[in-house]
């Protein structure tokens, strides 16, 4: 699971992208608005029949989109 956001608070405009292929190592996101620093967390999860169990968050890495 990816969340980004413009906000280093994550508290408005948070966007989730989940992923439900464990071999997936990458992910494009597209429509990103340009000259934009966007703040990036990611976590991953398992799912035992209907449950979802969840890791922490990792560390917010920001990410400066230039193009």
């Amino acid at each position: 699971q990816i969340q980004y956001t413009t906000d280093s608070t994550f508290k408005s405009g948070v966007k989730t992208v989940t992923i439900s292929s464990a071999s997936t190592v990458s992910k494009v996101i597209a429509n990103l608005a340009k000259t934009k620093t966007y703040c990036v967390m990611m976590r991953t999860f398992k799912t035992v029949g209907t449950t979802r169990y969840y890791s922490a968050w990792s560390a917010v890495k920001k990410l400066k989109i230039i193009r």
